[in-house]
């Protein structure tokens, strides 16, 4: 193990016990628990991390004093900003909105639309999305170039 995962391990056993002190999930807690699930290989399937994951991260995304149970647009945004960071749609990230959809009183608009190209992106990608990205660009260009022959036959 490298210098730097022993440095993420030992923030995120500090995070898991300010968590469980006080029940509050904060802003960088919660990037945190994204990043370091993208950094360290095998963290998501240590015993107890995904639970930590789903439950810190729903109290995160749905704690709102004004509206609580609510996903609000600017935690949608963030959601779906870290979720795509590292181009990868993860089974975690899936349980994750998963969680969410279950939890939450009120989600924003294009909510469920941004989960169902995510689920298909999981189950046709393996949740590359890179690899969906260069799809769709070839698809793209393919769809292009049969529309430019179409209506402008190359003449020989």
């Amino acid at each position: 193990m490298s210098e730097h995962q022993e440095e993420d391990r030992y923030l995120l056993e500090a995070i898991t016990c300010k968590i469980k002190e006080d029940g509050i999930v904060d802003e960088k807690e919660a990037s945190f628990l994204f990043d370091i699930q993208e950094r360290i290989d095998g963290i998501a399937a240590e015993e107890g991390f995904h639970d930590l994951f789903v439950n810190a991260l729903t109290s995160y995304l749905l704690f709102d004093k004004d509206a609580p149970g609510t996903l609000s647009t600017t935690q949608f945004v963030w959601l779906k900003e870290h979720v795509t960071a590292d181009h990868l749609y993860t089974s975690l990230e899936s349980d994750l909105i998963k969680n969410l959809i279950v939890e939450a009183e009120t989600l924003p608009p294009g909510f469920h639309e941004w989960v169902w190209h995510m689920e298909t992106h999981l189950k046709d990608f393996a949740g590359d999305l890179d690899t969906l990205e260069y799809e769709k660009r070839t698809s793209f260009y393919a769809e292009l170039k049969a529309l430019l022959e179409r209506y402008f036959p190359h003449k020989d």
